[in-house]
């Protein structure tokens, strides 16, 4: 679709947003290998002042559900203080960090929130990292589930290691 819409249009640059990371880099790679003459560009995730991502799914938030949302950027933020706060840092402790707070977020949850993943992956390939590989430039991605009086909602969000 995306392919159709530049061949259509035949932008110069196109803009992106960070959040869906995902989307981008298959964006990138397609830019790419089909020689397209377009400038993508990846722009920052916008973010409330707690630090939740904004989504046009945000609006479809209850309060309970709101609450339970952070669960998935605070999980990030202890991936990126376990990568800045060592000399060395490695996959394995920065995911474990991010892990161990969202679990134990889960769990206090009362089942109102359930993880999709948690990964620290390549930012050219999305391929997990091996837990001794150097994460510098890597990004942390996760998507949860939040369940409440019979609505699921799935939320993403992402960081990069700079």
């Amino acid at each position: 679709m995306v392919t159709k819409l530049f061949n259509i249009v035949q932008p110069e640059r196109a803009y992106f947003g960070q959040k869906d990371i995902q989307q981008t880099i298959v964006l990138k790679a397609l830019v790419r290998d089909l020689h397209l003459p377009i400038d993508l560009r990846v722009c920052p995730t916008v973010r409330e002042p707690d630090g939740l991502a904004l989504s046009s799914r945000n609006a479809y938030l209850t309060l309970d559900q709101r609450d339970d949302a952070l669960l998935l950027s605070k999980a990030l933020k202890a991936g990126i203080h376990s990568y800045t706060s060592q000399t060395s840092p490695v996959a394995s402790t920065v995911l474990e960090a991010a892990t161990t707070n969202l679990s134990q977020g889960i769990d206090a949850s009362q089942k109102r929130v359930s993880l999709d993943y948690l990964s620290l992956v390549s930012p050219e390939t999305l391929q997990g990292l091996e837990d001794s590989d150097p994460v510098k430039g890597a990004v942390l991605v996760g998507a949860v589930f939040l369940h409440n009086a019979g609505r699921t909602i799935r939320l993403i969000d992402n960081v990069i290691l700079s």
